[in-house]
């Protein structure tokens, strides 16, 4: 079966297509009758036509779950904000207490500008602090800290996928590969925390470091919580699969778009002869049409 896949490997989607439908239009009666190579090509066709849809029905699985998982994330930090919603009010309060403080004690001494501040701030600065540390956590609609408890009933069926499914990146930047294999490897870990060393972490963004790092705003203490981090990768996976920075080879829609692009050498063999069918003119591998502008000019084609 393999060894046919490969053999169709230069076939044209088109084409591809074309044989897979004519051999699902065929009974078993009518294929025996075939020639044996057309035979053999059509039922390759027709396989790996299934097998890529069977690999889009995976991905289509594995973004589902996560699109799931961050659905409940945004409902929980909802919940979140109005169950705490009394102490951010008390906060905020606090905080125009300070200021109307500092205003009207301008022009007093130092000394009297800060009593007052500290009046205003009340006995329980400990516990302001970090009220304020635990509301930060979740800034900017930040609902990546409540995602793991959402996430560990999906993980045992995620990793499946992950081991039936092989993912690729569409360009050179292979960051997003090596986390994959980085959370393969640790997926049976107990460790709360993990050596991210050698990893290339570029593409984490803000929110998500601060429940990475131990301690939040520090980005480069070598390592990271494991379970946002496992959290944090399939969320990456779900983008890049969405925006094709990830592929997955041999299946349809979620395949390499580059391999279905033209290469340049087979452009300039057959640009000339393209574009003379369709009524047009290459002028450095740009397409113009033809119009009824004065002679020497040409409308740019919008395609």
């Amino acid at each position: 079966m393999v060894l046919g896949f490969n053999a169709l490997g230069n076939l044209p989607d088109v084409k591809l297509r074309h044989f897979a439908a004519e051999a699902k239009s065929l009974d078993t009666a009518r294929m025996q009758e075939l020639e044996e190579t057309k035979r053999f090509t059509l039922a390759s066709a027709l396989l790996k036509m299934l097998v890529s849809r069977r690999l889009d029905d995976l991905a289509e699985v594995l973004i589902r779950r996560i699109q799931k998982i961050h659905t409940k994330g945004k409902e929980a930090l909802a919940e979140h904000r109005a169950k705490h919603q009394a102490e951010t009010d008390a906060l905020i309060g606090k905080l125009h207490n300070i200021l109307v403080a500092l205003r009207d004690s301008d022009g007093s001494r130092a000394r009297q500008r800060l009593e007052a501040v500290e009046n205003a701030a009340g006995a329980d600065t400990e516990e302001s602090i970090q009220r304020c540390e635990a509301h930060e956590a979740f800034a900017g609609d930040n609902y990546a800290p409540f995602l793991w408890r959402f996430h560990k009933g999906h993980r045992t069926v995620l990793f499946r996928l992950l081991d039936n499914i092989e993912l690729k990146s569409t360009s050179s930047d292979k960051s997003t590969e090596a986390a994959i294999q980085f959370i393969l490897e640790h997926r049976s870990s107990k460790a709360d925390r993990l050596s991210a060393e050698g990893l290339d972490l570029s593409w984490v963004s803000g929110k998500w470091w601060r429940v990475l790092s131990e301690r939040q705003k520090e980005k480069n203490d070598g390592t990271v919580d494991r379970r946002h981090f496992e959290v944090c990768v399939f969320s990456q996976i779900m983008h890049e699969l969405k925006s094709g920075d990830l592929c997955i080879p041999g299946s349809d829609q979620y395949s390499d778009y580059a391999e279905q692009l033209v290469s340049w050498s087979e452009y300039n063999k057959t640009i000339g002869q393209y574009c003379g069918t369709g009524g047009l003119v290459t002028r450095q591998r740009s397409i113009y049409y033809r119009s009824k502008a004065p002679a020497g000019k040409h409308r740019r084609s919008r395609g």
